[in-house]
């Protein structure tokens, strides 16, 4: 029998979920060529979370909008053809063994939209973390975090989510070993059934700005592994640590493009994010004034 330390360590990566970003048809949006290079497909990471009573699919605020996170943005506003407007959530297959959810063979998968039509201009259904000064001008530009997350409505118990007990409660240091999970470029171990890739780093520094807080990595990962789970290792156990937001290259100069070689990662911790999360709204936004028929509870389309 396996020990409950090697059981945890094989099926906590599996919680890491790959996102394809589609536009209002259901179609792919496409990067932005860099250097020439053809478009591609975005795609993402993420990991799904039940907090009770709600399930959540977390990923990066610069997936869901399209937009880098340094670039000021008018949100809720008029509709880019090639804005995101869905997303695509795929995971490895899950059954019950023993009294455990673990991964089977096959692929699971759901599509969920991104804004509620029922508002005109649309409005974000994603959560974000609350302003600590309010600019109606950027009404919904995230201002410390590149993390949203976003309600589910479908069976938790089909789905491999993590919970509030996976959370690490405790301090990090420069040194320490984390497990970055995601799917690099849209890239899957197994072809049929959604297979992430776990990438060792260690804690290089632990930064913060004000309200902000951040760490970086000793290495970035691959573009399609935002919004990816950061996990560290205590007691046998891995625990949900953050969210893989991106990469910084500090040796390059401004406006040119700098070597791999050379990047470090950032990571949002997640637990001091919690109690800040609220709507994606302007701050004068009156849901009434917009729609008498709003509601909430918007289904999932599962496929």
């Amino acid at each position: 029998m396996p020990s409950t330390y090697a059981l945890t360590r094989n099926l906590m990566p599996y919680k890491a979920v790959r996102i394809e970003v589609l536009d209002d048809e259901g179609a792919p949006v496409f990067a932005r060529a860099a250097n020439g290079e053809p478009e591609e497909p975005v795609v993402a990471s993420g990991f799904i979370m039940w907090e009770s009573p709600t399930l959540y699919l977390y990923t990066c605020w610069h997936v869901v909008t399209g937009i880098p996170i340094i670039e000021p943005v008018r949100l809720p506003g008029a509709l880019h053809p090639q804005r995101p407007m869905k997303l695509r959530v795929s995971m490895q297959s899950s059954a019950m063994r023993d009294e455990h959810l673990v991964p089977v063979d096959g692929s699971h998968r759901f599509a969920i939209d991104l804004y509620d039509t029922t508002f005109d201009p649309p409005m974000p259904r994603w959560e974000e973390d609350e302003r600590v000064e309010p600019n109606l001008a950027l009404a919904a530009e995230p201002f410390w975090h590149d993390a949203v997350r976003i309600p589910l409505y479908v069976p938790p118990a089909s789905l491999q989510e993590l919970t509030l007990d996976d959370l690490w409660t405790n301090h990090i240091a420069p040194g320490d070993d984390l497990l970055v999970v995601g799917y690099p470029y849209g890239y899957s171990a197994a072809k049929v059934t959604p297979t992430p890739i776990a990438l060792k780093r260690h804690v290089a520094a632990i930064a913060g700005e004000g309200a902000r807080q951040q760490i970086l990595i000793d290495g970035g990962g691959a573009p399609g592994m935002s919004g990816g789970p950061v996990f560290c290792e205590s007691a046998d156990r891995l625990y949900l640590y953050g969210i893989y937001t991106g990469a910084i290259f500090p040796d390059a100069a401004e406006g040119v493009i700098p070597e791999r070689t050379t990047a470090l990662g950032t990571v949002c911790p997640l637990r001091p994010l919690l109690p800040n999360f609220k709507f994606a709204r302007p701050i004068f936004f009156n849901p009434i004034a917009h729609s008498s028929s709003h509601s909430t509870d918007v289904p999932l389309s599962v496929h």
